[in-house]
């Protein structure tokens, strides 16, 4: 027995996927023509495919709105031009089974505002926000990152395209605003690289979008990487004691294996000491960014980044600060991307997507 392929189709019918498999469409997956033509039997949960003594197995299962299937090989020798079959088998599941995400409703800014456009489409949503200290603020920010991941997603499925052209090699007359060693664009994990950098004696500038140091969550981490914070002299041990909220006693993790015979049956893993630290990150940036402005260093934030310019010796940054609606230009030796998933510098490197794969537990990347 041997796994060929896994594929995750996002439609909660799993009759529909059943059936599918029934009537299995040789023809557009070149089979129709193919000498041996493969006996196809209909099994309860899916199909088994026969090409004399090669024998493949297509079963699914639903999990909340996915469905999964799997193939296995279940004879020693494979069929011919498999690897043929399964190319195709791919892509006629996701040509009949697409990812179709609900639209988010639109609405204008200026002559409305977001509780009354969401309030209608989701009623809770907006009930719970409305008691969040700035919470239109925070709405707007989740409002924001769901349309991008829902384009994110939606474009897993098709072909790239072209990005916008953020980083030029080409520079105009510009007189920077500022000089810096380093500008860091991106004011999350960006502010310890950046606090870091200027403790070493490097002039840093920081640019980040939002306000400065509002995270909204916890993050999560091991003692014996917040250790490394500590070995670098970035923080003191009071220091890390006083941002960590709480620190949990085990952890495990167990993979959805309902399907699994037996002797396939994986045991719990248990981690005790991965990521079993929760830190409030608000706090932690804000001891790092005191840290950068008291070695000289700038935060510029509710300042959003639009291109750089490349030249041989330095890049020029352009950003816009959002409350004045002021272009500033800063020129720097070196800039770092700390953007993560909105860097419209990751989205013009890898053709529109700033990433390739997500975890769906801890948001990896």
């Amino acid at each position: 027995m041997k796994q060929l392929l896994y594929v995750e189709l996002p439609t909660p019918d799993i009759e529909a996927v059943r059936q599918w498999l029934h009537d299995l469409p040789l023809d557009r997956l070149g089979l129709a023509t193919q000498s041996p033509r493969p006996t196809v039997t209909a099994t309860p949960d899916g199909i088994r495919m026969q090409w004399g003594t090669s024998t493949l197995v297509l079963f699914v299962w639903p999990v909340q709105n996915t469905t999964y299937l799997k193939v296995f090989q279940w004879s020693k020798q494979a069929p011919r031009r498999l690897s043929d079959f399964l190319a195709q088998l791919v892509d006629a599941l996701h040509a009949d089974f697409p990812y179709r995400a609900p639209q988010l409703p639109e609405f204008d800014p200026s002559t409305s505002d977001i509780f009354a456009a969401l309030e209608p489409h989701y009623p809770a949503t907006v009930k719970y926000f409305r008691r969040i200290p700035n919470g239109e603020f925070d709405l707007n920010r989740a409002y924001w990152w769901e349309k991008r991941w829902r384009a994110a997603a939606k474009s897993g499925f098709q072909q790239r395209s072209p990005a916008r052209e953020v980083i030029l090699k080409r520079s105009p007359n510009i007189e920077p605003n500022s000089t810096w060693d380093l500008v860091v664009i991106g004011g999350a994990l960006g502010t310890l690289y950046a606090a870091m950098m200027a403790r070493l004696g490097y002039k840093v500038a920081l640019l980040e979008r939002l306000p400065f140091g509002r995270m909204n969550r916890e993050w999560n981490i091991s003692r014996q990487e917040l250790q490394t914070l500590v070995d670098i002299g970035l923080l003191t041990r009071d220091e890390i004691e006083s941002i960590i909220m709480r620190e949990y006693r085990d952890g495990f993790n167990l993979f959805f294996q309902g399907n699994n015979p037996p002797q396939a049956k994986a045991p719990v893993l248990h981690t005790p000491t991965v990521l079993n630290i929760a830190l409030d990150s608000d706090r932690l940036l804000q001891i790092c960014g005191d840290k950068l402005t008291a070695a000289g260093g700038k935060i510029f934030d509710r300042t959003e980044f639009e291109r750089a310019f490349l030249d041989k010796d330095s890049v020029t940054v352009q950003a816009r600060q959002l409350d004045g609606d002021e272009v500033v230009h800063l020129r720097s030796r070196l800039v770092i991307d700390a953007m993560g998933t909105a860097s419209p510098i990751a989205q013009q490197i890898n053709g529109d997507r700033a990433f390739d794969s997500v975890c769906p537990t801890v948001g990896a990347v």
